[in-house]
């Protein structure tokens, strides 16, 4: 929802005059767009709840400030009461929904699972053929087993590696 305000925000200020370019224009622009780059960094970072609070929080200011400029935007002329209204609602709503992920932090957290048996390795099994999109691959799964020397007491989640290199 946010990538697509901003992009309705991105093709509604190419009607904007010349010379609110290097101010109104690229000020709406940039912030509509930090609302997204920020929703995006937190997202990656939620295994830290303080730091993913803090991007969501930056997400939430720049969210404001989006709304900031759209109400500059109407004042000016620049967009109609209509397109305002349902920008203003969009915004409102992504805001919503920031300050319940901001409120609910545990929730979107990924929990790291610390096992107190000994050290899970890698250990190829036999390998499969899969039929992707007509292509036969090798397909090599890679399980869990325990070492007999424990090092550090993790948890490795199962990795599945096509013969190209990449992981699913």
């Amino acid at each position: 929802m946010a990538y697509e305000a901003a992009m309705e925000i991105f093709l509604m200020t190419k009607d904007f005059p010349t010379e609110e370019k290097y101010n109104l224009t690229s000020q709406i622009r940039k912030s509509s767009r930090s609302v997204v780059s920020n929703i995006v960094e937190a997202w990656r970072r939620r295994r830290y709840p303080n730091t993913f609070v803090y991007k969501l929080n930056d997400s939430e200011t720049e969210a404001n400030e989006t709304i900031l400029w759209l109400d500059f935007s109407l004042d000016c002329k620049y967009i109609s009461k209509e397109k305002y209204d349902k920008l203003s609602d969009k915004y409102d709503h992504i805001l919503s929904m920031l300050v319940n992920m901001i409120n609910n932090k545990e929730k979107w957290r990924i929990r790291q699972i610390i096992n107190t048996s000994p050290t899970r390795q890698l250990a190829p099994s036999p390998t499969r053929k899969i039929n992707l999109a007509g292509q036969v691959f090798d397909l090599l799964i890679y399980q869990p087993f325990i070492s007999p020397q424990p090092e550090k007491k993790i948890r490795v989640p199962k990795k599945i590696t096509i013969n190209s290199g990449s992981v699913i």
